[in-house]
């Protein structure tokens, strides 16, 4: 999708669990079950009226699962408000999903993708495991 005011830079997934602890955030598509704290979907985009004029969109986050027959229902969405000022050159927006109960979650795909006024901006997918997390000498993804 183009737009007027911005141009995407990219939909990136961490685990705010790990995030809180270091500077450097841990991208990543694959997550265990056992380690998940709050998922955070992490928005970027270029504004293309930097040193021009303030604008502000609304724009929203769906997440779900990824089904085998097509048919992916929507578990939920969250609404935030886009606003960029005249200074902002890149534009960070933050969609958290805190995991309450793990065991809402199951291992399988599943997919976050960001739309403005229905159409789609940024889309990302993401995996969730029950292999335990890796330890010393001990790592179940090998």
């Amino acid at each position: 999708m183009e737009h007027e005011n911005f141009k995407l830079k990219d939909l990136k997934i961490y685990n705010s669990k790990e995030s809180n602890a270091c500077a450097e955030r841990k991208y990543r598509t694959v997550f265990d079950v056992s380690e998940l704290n709050s998922l955070v979907a992490e928005l970027t985009l270029y504004n293309k009226k930097f040193d021009e004029e303030y604008w502000s969109e609304e724009i929203e986050l769906f997440c779900s699962k990824k089904t085998g027959n097509g048919d992916e229902g929507v578990d939920f969405i969250l609404t935030e408000d886009l606003e960029a000022n005249v200074a902002d050159n890149i534009l960070k927006v933050d969609f958290f999903i805190n995991v309450n109960n793990s065991e809402d979650y199951t291992a399988d795909d599943y997919y976050f993708s960001v739309s403005l006024d229905g159409e789609q901006l940024a889309y990302a997918e993401f995996s969730l495991e029950t292999a335990g997390v890796p330890a010393d000498g001990n790592n179940p993804y090998f």
